[in-house]
């Protein structure tokens, strides 16, 4: 287990055991699915085989499931037959799926929906777990960099999305997905230079939590003006190993690679340990 930065005591209250992973929902992000990483979409395909046994009430992927996205055809090229069927078992099973695009598969549009009825939700979304609101996103629209932030506006806007639909072909598509991953730097080890708290804060509203995907580290931060406090939970990237949230209308549960990093009691009420201050 590991401390929250900054706090004297192990924010550890009990741990679950695996009979009791049951009634509550799974968050998860950055899985980067492709034909070079095989073992992550096996390690996928079991654990949601496991959370659809335990009867978890809905998962929730919030962003790049796959390392870019140019077209159904990478279903077979990539193996990702398997992973479809799992969405459809679980829809089928009553375990609803729902997917928000990342910065790598914004292209997906509906067609999770129409082929596997996964719910697509677009960028973000709202949801109440035990009368907390949460607000739901891929992450990357928390980044400091202005000049990102522009250029993922333009590519992400509608007319930028129907020219690279319906003009471009999918090789061009996928050639330049692949130029674009080469380019893109490791991930720091400390996020919060990256991250605009004060935008985490202005684009989630009215919710007392925000989950996000992106930075590719589990980590949880407080943010705190005179009057109020919120929370932000980001979520690890599978590299090999699963990294996930566990969240019920009591606790939480992070996991990051398989090992349980943080463990509590769910509405977040610890005074200390989070990050405190303003960007």
């Amino acid at each position: 287990m590991r401390k929250i930065f900054g706090g004297s005591e192990p924010f550890v209250k009990k741990v679950l055991s695996k009979n009791r992973f049951l009634s509550g929902y799974i968050f998860l992000s950055d899985l980067h699915l492709s034909v070079e990483r095989s073992l992550v979409l096996h390690r996928f395909l079991v654990s949601m085989e496991d959370w659809i046994s335990r009867g978890v009430e809905g998962i929730y992927i919030l962003g790049d499931l796959f390392d870019y996205w140019v077209g159904p055809r990478q279903e077979e090229r990539w193996g990702l037959r398997e992973v479809f069927r799992m969405f459809r078992r679980a829809v089928n099973g009553g375990v609803p799926v729902y997917f928000l695009y990342g910065n790598r598969d914004f292209l997906v549009g509906k067609f999770l929906e129409t082929f596997c009825g996964v719910r697509c939700c677009g960028e973000s979304l709202w949801v109440s777990v035990g009368g907390c609101r949460l607000y739901l996103t891929h992450g990357d629209g928390f980044s400091r960099s202005l000049s990102y932030l522009r250029v993922r506006s333009f590519l992400q806007h509608p007319f930028s999305i129907w020219v690279a639909n319906h003009l471009i072909p999918g090789w061009a598509k996928g050639w330049l997905a692949r130029r674009l991953r080469l380019n893109t730097p490791p991930p720091p080890r400390d996020i919060r230079p990256f991250l605009s708290f004060s935008s985490v804060f202005h684009q989630m509203g009215g919710a007392s939590v925000a989950i996000c995907g992106h930075f590719h580290q589990a980590r949880i931060f407080r943010m705190s003006t005179p009057t109020i406090s919120k929370y932000l939970l980001t979520l690890g990237e599978w590299r090999p190993g699963p990294s996930y949230l566990f969240l019920s209308s009591q606790e939480f549960q992070v996991v990051e690679q398989g090992e349980v990093l943080y463990v509590g009691e769910f509405p977040l009420s610890l005074e200390n340990g989070f990050w405190k201050g303003r960007d």
